[in-house]
């Protein structure tokens, strides 16, 4: 196993370190609001942040065997997808339940997403199965995120249309990040700049989704 770590590892590590702050801003924050409803929504996001950083260190352990043992390299990638899209359903759950009534049309989907990654196997570095569900049920419950809070930036108000603006810009920097970082989009690039770029901007991203929303008065 690779021991010296390149930019775009520690990059990771410090982007997993932040998503795990983030996390626990949101836990407090969950526990000074009185209204029930943002509390189980700030822990529903607590929770996103939580796994969202568990994910990029698991995809780092990943890579490391890529060389090495396929076997392994599979395993820890299935493990991976598998903590990125609990983090997904966590929001849409809380999303769907206390923000916009939509049937859990959306968290039904990730869950069926969720459900087929963790039972189909996964080769190596083969799209199929494991992987080809990943592929297409990751960006789906990312995207239904960033179309929820699209729906409530046309819903709300004048003047809260600028926080939920910053929220949903945010939220949609997590997932282009996240999206730029897969290996079908690396193909096209230079491997090490787009991960670092990708890193870069979800980092971003979670920074200003989480400071929005803890600077915001409930």
């Amino acid at each position: 196993m690779q021991i010296i770590f390149s930019l775009d590892q520690i990059l990771s590590i410090i982007a997993a370190i932040i998503f795990w702050i983030c996390s626990f801003l949101f836990s407090i924050k969950a526990k000074i609001v009185e209204d029930k409803s943002n509390k189980k929504f700030f822990i529903g996001v607590s929770i996103f942040f939580l796994f969202w950083g568990i994910m990029r260190i698991f995809f780092l352990i990943a890579y490391m065997y890529l060389n090495i043992d396929l076997i392994i390299y599979s395993l820890w990638w299935k493990i991976a997808s598998i903590s990125g899209i609990i983090s997904i359903l966590a929001i849409l759950l809380v999303m769907e339940t206390y923000l916009v009534k939509s049937r859990y049309i959306f968290s039904i989907i990730t869950i069926i997403g969720l459900i087929l990654v963790i039972i189909l196997p996964i080769y190596g570095t083969e799209i199929s199965y494991a992987r080809l569900a990943s592929y297409i049920f990751f960006p789906a419950g990312g995207f239904s995120i960033v179309i929820l809070y699209l729906y409530l930036f046309f819903k709300v108000p004048g003047k809260d249309k600028r926080t939920i603006g910053l929220i949903a810009l945010g939220i949609i920097m997590i997932f282009t990040g996240y999206t730029l970082s897969v290996e079908l989009v690396k193909k096209f690039f230079e491997r090490e700049f787009m991960d670092i770029i990708s890193t870069i901007i979800m980092i971003i991203g979670g920074l200003l989704y989480t400071l929005v929303y803890y600077l915001k008065k409930d």
